[in-house]
């Protein structure tokens, strides 16, 4: 595929003299403007995109309920910060983590949070983490063996397995709630 336009040529152009020793780098930009003029319209989309994302962000429901109930927001940090944890200690990937609490996160808010029942959090950290390794990674370790790194509540492999198609659950139908989240 060739560009036609004299911008993209430009910005790719480097003189060179053939038979002179010196800097070829000083010659191979423009000093007026070090940057191509894509990458200034690319900058200014991204910052556009961040303050758009951030604004969103502040604006959901997720955001707002988080800020007026302080029990789930320490309970959602204590379970992120354990996942983290746990996919450190078993090497996963970032992206595993980030699933894990995006599936956490779609839990947590497709229930009312029930202060009476703090090891709910905790199971649903276990099943997220479970749901995304099964995912992302390609050793998964055993149930059981993901509930290392100062775990509150220690569960059975069945009630992990029973919250996995809980969550399951949920994420469905949070998808179909807010699909544009």
């Amino acid at each position: 595929m060739a560009f036609n336009s004299p911008f993209v040529i430009d910005s790719l152009y480097c003189s060179e003299d053939t038979g002179e020793d010196h800097f070829v780098e000083e010659s191979c930009f423009n000093k007026s403007n070090p940057f191509p003029i894509l990458l200034e319209q690319d900058f200014l989309w991204e910052d556009d995109e961040l303050s758009s994302l951030l604004s969103k962000e502040e604006q959901s429901q997720m955001y707002n309920c988080l800020q007026t109930n302080r029990n789930l927001a320490v309970a959602r940090f204590t379970a992120v910060d354990w996942m983290l944890k746990v996919t450190a200690h078993h090497s996963f990937s970032a992206l595993t983590a980030v699933l894990a609490v995006n599936y956490l996160d779609r839990f947590l808010f497709s229930l009312p949070f029930q202060t009476d029942k703090p090891w709910m959090t905790q199971l649903g950290a276990v099943a997220c983490l479970s749901l995304a390794a099964k995912v992302e990674e390609t050793q998964v370790p055993l149930l059981l063996d993901l509930q290392v790194e100062e775990s509150k509540y220690y569960f059975e492999a069945k009630t992990i397995q029973r919250m996995e198609i809980l969550i399951q659950g949920f994420c469905a139908t949070f998808l179909q709630q807010w699909p544009l989240l």
